[in-house]
């Protein structure tokens, strides 16, 4: 009984954590995978890691990339046996998010990074390593403690990014940057409470206010599903309110209005990948746009529940990629007039041309049909 009270203890004790438990409900992009080695072997198998390393070659030239003798050094360099060395098997995200800045009153940006590795194989090296390598590379490091738990933090030398009079932005936000391992979990951001939010994960302490509590972000994620390979969002509500924020003269109230009529309301959009799920799919990828109160703008044009059509003869067998869909054009006319109108300033300029834009632009859509269909055969015409 008592060994199985301390097993449980030591698995309540280290969460497993992920970047949608730890970054805040107003995140504005988020992309990650939940095993790294699977989402490699599958680039690999799709042939992805060769053609960029054929890239990179083209561009600097074979001395920059000598493949197996640098990669052999890098890994000795950092403690490891390239032939005992695999992958990170568990997940990793990356975070783009806003912070605010309450003593000066501005808002920057902070960035997080999270990934789950093999304490068996990296714990020796962030324990007794790490920092020898940070003291090699001269920056100017100290050791904070977030949470209970020590971490580095790591003065960087980028220079303040120019400071816009009319956007309200922490030019210092990546000034510094903290980097922690613990319960074979490295973290690298720069802003301090993510990083103590996220050690707290860890022995299962979760914060409510994080993105995993968004409505929004749930409801992409649902309409994604969580099969794929990557999943990636972009929140562009909280990037509008983020927006709001940093404009200092006002402008952005303005011209939001207009670009919401024009393209439509959308309030976040996301796509999860599967990389080659079979020997004839490169890709097989899920997108979704999330507008929560109906569709509207040029997204409303688009066709919902068209029925399947079959594929023309003029598309190519060898073609790449193929699209066919139904577009709402008898719509469009009213749209552009919507978004004219939308802006008093745009209003004011064109009204008196609104009739003559009307009338030519129907004589150009109104020969159009309704369904599109687009191809790429991968070839120059």
């Amino acid at each position: 009984m008592l060994l199985t009270a301390q097993l449980i203890s030591v698995s309540l004790s280290c969460a497993d954590v992920q970047i949608q438990q730890v970054v805040p409900d107003t995140t504005i992009a988020v992309i990650s995978t939940n095993n790294v080695a699977d989402t490699i072997k599958h680039l690999q198998s799709a042939g992805v890691c060769d053609q960029m390393l054929e890239m990179c070659t083209t561009v600097g030239g074979e001395s920059c990339f000598s493949d197996d003798a640098q990669c052999t050094e890098m890994l000795y360099a950092l403690g490891f046996e390239k032939e005992t060395w695999t992958p990170p098997t568990g997940h990793a995200g990356f975070a783009v998010y806003p912070v605010v800045d309450y003593e000066i009153g501005s808002v920057g940006l902070g960035l997080f990074g999270i990934v789950e590795l093999d304490d068996s194989l990296y714990g020796e090296f962030f324990s007794t390593q790490f920092d020898s390598l940070l003291q090699e590379s001269e920056v100017e490091v100290e050791s904070v403690n977030l949470s209970g738990r020590d971490v580095w933090m790591i003065q960087t030398d980028l220079e303040k990014l120019p400071q816009a009079p009319q956007w309200n932005f922490a030019s210092g936000a990546f000034d510094r940057v903290y980097i922690a391992y613990s319960d074979s979990t490295l973290m690298v951001g720069t802003d301090p409470d993510v990083i103590a939010t996220a050690l707290l994960g860890l022995d299962g302490e979760f914060e409510d206010d994080t993105l995993d509590t968004n409505k929004d972000f749930i409801a992409l994620r649902d309409r994604c599903g969580r099969e794929g390979d990557v999943f990636a969002g972009v929140l562009l509500t909280n990037l509008a309110d983020t927006i709001v924020q940093m404009d200092q003269t006002g402008m952005a109230m303005m011209f939001l209005p207009s670009v919401k009529t024009l393209f439509g309301d959308v309030d976040g959009i996301a796509e999860s990948i599967s990389i080659a799920p079979s020997s004839d799919v490169f890709i097989d990828a899920r997108y979704s746009a999330l507008m929560n109160d109906g569709r509207s703008g040029i997204l409303g044009l688009i066709g919902s529940n068209a029925t399947q059509q079959p594929i023309p003869d003029f598309v190519q067998s060898e073609a790449l990629s193929y699209t066919q869909g139904q577009l709402d054009l008898d719509k469009f006319v009213d749209l552009v007039k919507d978004t004219v109108q939308s802006n008093p300033m745009l209003a004011m300029q064109m009204g008196s041309q609104m009739e003559q834009m009307e009338a030519g632009l129907a004589l150009f859509f109104n020969p159009l049909g309704s369904r599109y269909h687009s191809f790429s055969s991968g070839q120059l015409p």
